[in-house]
């Protein structure tokens, strides 16, 4: 079910079990895997179905570093987020970026990157990225 919320009488609650801001590639994943639940899911997204030049517009802003593209024309302001332009890298974490490094300020995870496996694996299978493999040896023998 959708609702525009710009429909609602002002004080509207809306109340549900889970509430996923954000329908973009993250928000989108998280709320299909809820779909088959028992749980009313509220997935909030500040666009509508369509890009909206005035929904757009509250994404313009000020870079202040390294140069990058605008921001009203980098990230999408509608369902599906910055999937409806985006050409994602996906890699997973290496062991050693969990580890302490003295050379490495704040690093040190209190999880190991055995840790989020099968959270990589769901995530790999929602891409449909072939098979859960990330070792070079692997691909190498292929």
């Amino acid at each position: 079910m959708h609702t525009d919320a710009r429909t609602l009488p002002s004080g509207t609650v809306i109340e549900g079990d889970l509430c996923i801001v954000g329908g973009g590639a993250a928000g989108i994943s998280i709320a299909l895997q809820w779909l088959s639940s028992s749980r009313n899911v509220i997935l909030l997204e500040g666009g509508g179905f369509d890009q909206e030049p005035e929904m757009q517009d509250l994404y313009r802003g000020n870079i202040v570093g390294h140069p990058y593209y605008p921001l009203e024309a980098a990230r999408l302001h509608y369902f599906g987020g910055t999937t409806g332009h985006w050409a994602g890298y996906c890699a997973t974490f290496d062991p050693i970026d969990f580890e302490t490094r003295s050379w490495v300020p704040h690093s040190g995870w209190p999880i190991r990157r055995e840790d989020l496996d099968p959270f990589y694996a769901r995530a790999n299978k929602i891409l449909d990225l072939g098979p859960y493999e990330y070792d070079a040896d692997y691909w190498a023998k292929r």
